[in-house]
């Protein structure tokens, strides 16, 4: 009879072992990489929140817990950001995630005094203004779905990130992969999502869609010859949205693919190889 009690005690203790809430992190912690942190144990719903990097981001409720996708900027300068997740209860949880080093290569290049006289013109504003509203649109439901696929055929040109030095002056980094190709070769959805946003008009980025993947990642594909699809559109992973061109300012046909997650550019090249527990 004295067993009981020690049994019931070593149940109670189980029981809240198995209950207790456990965050993970996997991913690319390095410049311009990708984290890709669930919570699991917390009974929901709930609508909590993360701090990372100064700044804070939703979860959204997936199949293995609660689920969010963290950018960490091209620019970051940290060797370690501490990700803070404050619970229900009250506690909170935190992970000192250490940032690997990345150098990213410098590429100078010369630009005709009138092709660098564009970038300054009126209507740049408002291309980059309807650009950023929709990269940091938030559709808390994944679209995405397993791994995600390169958009045409083509080897890279330009790499992610590389530091751009034109006509001897800083002109910041580069936001995505230039993929070469064909003039008219297709492009396809890199992975199932909404389309957020279409342009026939846009001057410095040519042709341009962007693909809502859910939480918070999405897809931009520019310089486009023409376009597919519209807006409002749900793709599936490979259907054809567009093919190669050379609109905008361009030196000639190639696809220029990003990708965002919170509104941050990331190396799209990552999103290749998803931690297996999020596939």
């Amino acid at each position: 009879m004295r067993a009981l009690p020690t049994l019931l005690f070593f149940l109670l203790l189980l029981g809240r072992a198995q209950c207790e809430e456990i965050l993970r992190v996997e991913g690319y912690p390095r410049p311009g990489g990708v984290l890709f942190v669930t919570l699991e144990g917390l009974q929901g719903p709930w609508d909590g929140k993360a701090l990372f990097g100064g700044k804070t981001y939703a979860f959204t409720e997936g199949p293995g817990g609660f689920e969010l996708l963290l950018p960490i900027s091209p620019e970051a300068r940290d060797k370690a950001i501490l990700l803070e997740v404050p619970l229900p209860s009250g506690r909170a949880l935190e992970r000192s995630v250490g940032i690997k080093p990345y150098r990213f290569a410098i590429q100078r290049l010369w630009l005709p005094a009138s092709t660098e006289a564009l970038y300054e013109h009126p209507y740049v504003e408002e291309e980059y203004r309807k650009i950023d509203k929709a990269l940091l649109t938030f559709t808390p439901e994944r679209q995405w779905k397993e791994n995600f696929a390169r958009p045409c055929s083509g080897g890279v040109r330009t790499d992610f990130g590389i530091r751009r030095i034109t006509n001897g002056k800083p002109a910041g980094y580069h936001r995505g992969v230039d993929i070469a190709g064909a003039y008219g070769e297709p492009v396809y959805a890199s992975n199932k999502g909404i389309v957020r946003l279409v342009s026939h008009t846009f001057q410095l980025h040519g042709k341009t869609v962007i693909l809502d993947h859910g939480q918070g990642v999405m897809t931009l594909y520019i310089h486009l010859s023409s376009v597919q699809v519209r807006e409002g559109d749900v793709v599936e992973k490979g259907d054809p949205i567009a093919r190669v061109g050379s609109s905008g300012v361009s030196t000639g046909p190639h696809l220029h693919w990003g990708a965002y997650v919170q509104g941050e550019p990331i190396d799209p090249r990552l999103l290749f190889a998803v931690p297996r527990s999020w596939r």
